[in-house]
């Protein structure tokens, strides 16, 4: 704990701190937006349906 408080008060490492910061803060930005648009997401079951027939069934025809 001693050597992890030396080198966050040591001002040799205040720019990778300060970078350290701005990142965790940008991903936090991202995770909340990221939370408040998938909670607002309704996705109807016919919309499944329809969606895992659209990947999963081919038809083949053939002309006579």
């Amino acid at each position: 704990r001693q050597v992890y408080e030396q080198a966050l008060f040591d001002p040799r490492n205040k720019e990778a701190l300060l970078q350290a910061e701005e990142f965790v803060r940008q991903n936090r930005l991202n995770e909340k937006l990221q939370s408040l648009v998938l909670a607002s997401v309704v996705v109807s079951e016919a919309d499944i349906k329809n969606k895992f027939n659209e990947q999963n069934l081919k038809l083949k025809v053939q002309y006579a």
